[in-house]
């Protein structure tokens, strides 16, 4: 296994596909981005799972977060977790898999079917986005999703003088909930 997250995305990536689910990276869910989630085109169940290179306290808390969107989340791990880790998974209901080089196993399953308040709303994301991409790269200044939408804005209200946000929002790609919120991150930032 690399030394990097992304580089366990292939192998999570596969593993996923062979279970015949479609598969998505860094999807915004509340404050950041879900490495990567994938859909059952039809049970419409939907897995959630969050990587590192060892099982933290940190991809355990966003696992969970995540599990609010959908139907079971994982964390990932290329290293052997700890037991106070394991038992940290457990606690709160989210699977774990441990990624090799060129495998997956399921250490333990998350136990969180039925528990998804927001799980509508991953759908409707998951409608609005392409499919596949690299999940676990590290964020870098002037690179990311943001950006690349505010170079969209700009171009949209360049060659549409009279447009709104919500015809910019309805256009153009973007990872946000509503015209408004993405309206907002890109002027509060100074991006358009």
């Amino acid at each position: 296994m690399g030394k990097r997250e992304a580089d366990m995305f292939p192998v999570v990536d596969a593993w996923l596909k062979e279970k015949g689910y479609e598969v998505w990276t860094e999807i915004p869910h509340y404050a950041s981005c879900v490495d990567v989630v994938a859909r059952h085109p039809e049970s419409r169940e939907i897995i959630a799972v969050e990587m590192k290179l060892g099982l933290t306290k940190q991809v355990i808390r966003q696992a969970y977060i995540a599990a609010t969107a959908v139907n079971f989340s994982y964390c990932a791990v290329a290293s052997n977790p700890r037991q106070s880790g394991v038992d940290d998974c457990k606690r709160r209901l989210v699977g774990l898999l441990r990624v090799r080089k060129d495998s997956v196993i399921e250490i333990m399953a998350p136990n969180k079917e039925g528990w998804a308040p927001e799980i509508k709303l991953m759908h409707k994301r998951l409608d609005r986005y392409p499919q596949g991409g690299t999940a676990g790269l590290p964020q870098q200044k002037g690179v990311g999703p943001a950006i690349e939408c505010a170079r969209e804005v700009k171009k949209f209200f360049g060659a549409n003088s009279t447009a709104t946000w919500r015809d910019a929002f309805s256009e153009i790609e973007n990872h946000y909930a509503s015209y408004a919120s993405m309206r907002g991150a890109l002027v509060s930032r100074g991006l358009v």
